[in-house]
């Protein structure tokens, strides 16, 4: 009887071996059939970084939340030449719309910041802003931030990133930044 018990300990014993073992080679095995996280666009290589993806252009690292495919329907219009060939440009919105702009901003100052760009935030209107500049098209080189359907539209010192809500404001700032540094047209 005591050698049976013995014998079963063992074979578990064994049974629990053999599945860790397997499960190691599992796991190793899966590794070299598992597709990889970098994605070429447009003759440029995205890499996954803690979330994000980077992509290198000049010797600079940038990166996104979106790759370029995900931003693809975001409709583009106009003309952006006369915004960015300036030292300053306004990161504008309207307060009062209440709209979340933070992410988008931050995204559209890292790169013109990076860029050489001085960025300032200000508002649209006066109504709700904070002690922050107030501007408008005809006198400064804007990119402002507004509610309204999704887009991008350029006219002369002004590039508008439209949107229902801050998601869609930050796909668009990324969208825009893709289109500067030459990912997407």
């Amino acid at each position: 009887m005591r050698k049976r018990k013995k014998d079963k300990t063992k074979l578990m014993a064994w049974v629990i071996v053999a599945l860790m073992v397997l499960s190691v080679f599992g796991i190793i095995g899966a590794s070299f059939f598992e597709e990889g996280t970098d994605k070429e666009y447009n003759g440029f290589r995205f890499y996954q970084v803690n979330g994000k993806w980077k992509v290198i252009v000049n010797g600079e690292g940038y990166f996104f939340n979106y790759l370029p495919t995900d931003l693809e329907d975001i409709s583009v219009s106009g003309d952006f030449s006369q915004v960015f060939n300036g030292e300053k440009v306004y990161l504008a919105y309207t307060p009062s719309e209440l709209l979340s702009v933070d992410g988008a901003m931050s995204i559209m100052g890292s790169h013109l910041y990076n860029n050489g760009v001085l960025i300032v935030k200000a508002c649209l209107e006066e109504e709700d802003c904070p002690d922050i500049p107030i501007v408008n098209c005809e006198d400064h080189k804007i990119v402002k931030f507004v509610k309204g359907e999704s887009g991008i539209s350029g006219e002369g010192n002004c590039i508008t990133l439209a949107g229902e809500d801050g998601f869609e404001l930050v796909k668009e700032g990324e969208r825009l930044v893709y289109g500067l540094l030459g990912i997407m047209s």
